[in-house]
């Protein structure tokens, strides 16, 4: 089934901040970023704790844990995301007409990874 089928493989679930915010208040987004990391390692190590959390407090019920073990079968829990990944993503977008690209930008144009990287060096994740 795609996407699996095809070169994007899993889809990922990616945190994404402006511009604005990673040029203009790089603290503040590395802390983002740190928190990220650490609430993914721990839901990635609980998954009680990942379900409890997305069904009762970001969705209040309106999911059920079934739904949510569901959405995990279509992608997983990750911070780590290569740049080769979201070339694929944004090729596949153009083929598709997602976000109406006439000239797609390269990864490294509109992808930053630093801080990502960082927060995993510093929280020792792999």
């Amino acid at each position: 089934m795609k996407p699996y089928d095809t070169a994007m493989g899993e889809p990922y679930r990616l945190l994404v901040m402006t511009e604005k915010m990673y040029n203009d208040n790089k603290d503040v987004a590395q802390r983002v970023m740190q928190c990220f990391v650490d609430s993914t390692s721990r839901f990635k190590r609980d998954m009680a704790l990942a379900e409890k959390y997305v069904t009762q407090q970001m969705f209040k019920g309106q999911i059920s844990g079934d739904d949510f073990r569901d959405a995990l079968d279509n992608a997983t829990y990750t911070y780590d995301v290569s740049l080769q990944h979201i070339g694929t993503t944004t090729d596949f977008m153009q083929k598709y007409g997602v976000g109406r690209m006439t000239k797609p930008p390269k990864p490294e144009e509109w992808v930053k990874l630093d801080l990502v990287h960082k927060a995993m060096a510093d929280q020792k994740v792999q």
